[in-house]
């Protein structure tokens, strides 16, 4: 269990947003990608950066803090949207490293996926005006508390966070 982060199932690569907003490693070539989310009443179009082992996906999401939400504001919105995209329940979180200076919240959940079981681990994080999520979604399958740990603690945003 020691190795599932190391195994060579996973080949991590240190992967950017075209943007350069970001850095992260991912366990595969990734995939970019736009969606529209709603925080509230307003629309946002948040960029994917994501890539997929078996039933497991990786993907940081970013978008533009809006001017008229606040950082607490836009992180409920978007724990509130992640727990409803899989009908889940709030877990126990994995424990995050202390970052000074932003706003962050790490979430865990489990619920359901394209009908099937999923667990979903998320840190969300608001740096300058940068809105990151940051998720690891499993179907029919949990989440190593190791591959959790290398992935999140991969990610970078662009400038360092204040310590």
């Amino acid at each position: 269990m020691a190795l599932t982060a190391c195994t060579p199932h996973y080949n991590w690569r240190q992967v950017g947003d075209a943007n350069k907003t970001f850095t992260v490693l991912l366990p595969g070539k990734p995939a970019v990608f736009t969606r529209n989310i709603a925080l509230g009443n307003i629309h946002v179009a948040m960029t994917m950066t994501a890539a997929k082992v078996d039933d497991i996906t990786f993907a940081v999401g970013m978008f533009t803090l809006p001017d008229t939400l606040t950082a607490d504001t836009v992180l409920a919105f978007m724990a509130q949207a992640l727990t409803q995209n899989i009908a889940g329940t709030p877990i126990q979180a994995f424990p995050s490293m202390p970052r000074t200076g932003n706003t962050s919240q790490d979430i865990a959940i489990k619920g359901t996926h394209q009908g099937k079981p999923a667990q979903l681990i998320a840190r969300l994080l608001v740096h300058n005006s940068h809105v990151y999520q940051v998720l690891i979604l499993a179907t029919d399958n949990t989440i190593d508390a190791e591959l959790a740990e290398t992935f999140l603690d991969s990610f970078i945003p662009q400038s360092p966070l204040p310590e």
